[in-house]
């Protein structure tokens, strides 16, 4: 007998089909090289974390005077309203539908790493790049992020209390936490990576789940080219194009929880 007959049969006795695994887009936090994101991560962490804001987002490919009105109703308005060399990252992102649905939170981030993030969610929505054969082809949809090697970022470390440090907005004005972490909760959504790093799902993972890395081939020219940009808040995620090919993606994979 056939070892694909085999499993069938097994399949039909216990009932059970494994679900397939969850896709990440995994943004690493830990600061040490120019394609990390720490600050980044934080605001996106706060808004996870302490919020209680999805991880798990829709791109609804929405025009320009939809993302604008996203952006304000983040805090960030249509111009920076943040010191030089800073600028405005509000989460959910003005690019998904999930802002519509929630009080968003902001964040005066370093324009390297949001102008990063950028280019992260360009080539990732359109398959381009580093997401050539992953992301969402340029077709609205779901995705679910997540944070790699979390600890350095306050907000995604497991022992965060939430305490707004003086730098998380809403529309309103500083954020509030929404609820206070218990100290059973603080494990959960750690993981352990198969190449040995320490992955962080707020909406939790299992084993064999997959994780997207988008890196730099050079990381001195991506530097570069993150530093030189000139922020347009009238255009979009496309004004990034031009930085597509210098980047590549890591693919890992959970291997179950991280020990304490």
């Amino acid at each position: 007998m056939h070892s694909s007959t085999i499993i069938f049969f097994a399949t039909l006795l216990t009932g059970v089909v494994a679900p397939p695994p969850e896709h990440f887009l995994n943004f690493v936090c830990t600061g040490e090289d120019s394609d990390d994101m720490p600050d980044v991560c934080n605001n996106m962490c706060y808004g996870a974390t302490c919020k209680k804001l999805p991880t798990q987002l829709y791109w609804d490919q929405p025009e320009k005077p939809t993302r604008q009105r996203r952006s304000r109703n983040a805090g960030c308005g249509t111009t920076n309203k943040c010191d030089d060399g800073e600028q405005c990252d509000e989460y959910p992102f003005a690019s998904t539908s999930n802002a519509d649905d929630v009080k968003a939170v902001s964040r005066c981030v370093p324009t390297e790493q949001n102008r990063n993030q950028g280019q992260v969610l360009k080539q990732f929505y359109n398959s381009q790049g580093s997401f050539d054969e992953v992301g969402l082809g340029g077709n609205k949809g779901h995705f679910t992020i997540g944070f790699g090697n979390p600890g350095d970022s306050p907000y995604c470390s497991p022992n965060t209390d939430c305490v707004n440090d003086g730098h998380e907005y809403t529309r309103d004005g500083l954020a509030r936490r929404s609820h206070i972490i218990k100290r059973k909760d603080k494990s959960f959504g750690y993981y352990k990576l198969k190449s040995g790093g320490t992955f962080f799902a707020p909406s939790g993972a299992k084993p064999g789940d997959l994780v997207f890395t988008p890196r730099f081939h050079n990381r001195t020219l991506g530097r570069e080219l993150s530093r030189k940009h000139v922020f347009d808040p009238e255009r979009g995620l496309e004004q990034y194009e031009y930085m597509m090919g210098n980047m590549y993606t890591d693919r890992d994979e959970v291997v179950g929880p991280a020990e304490d």
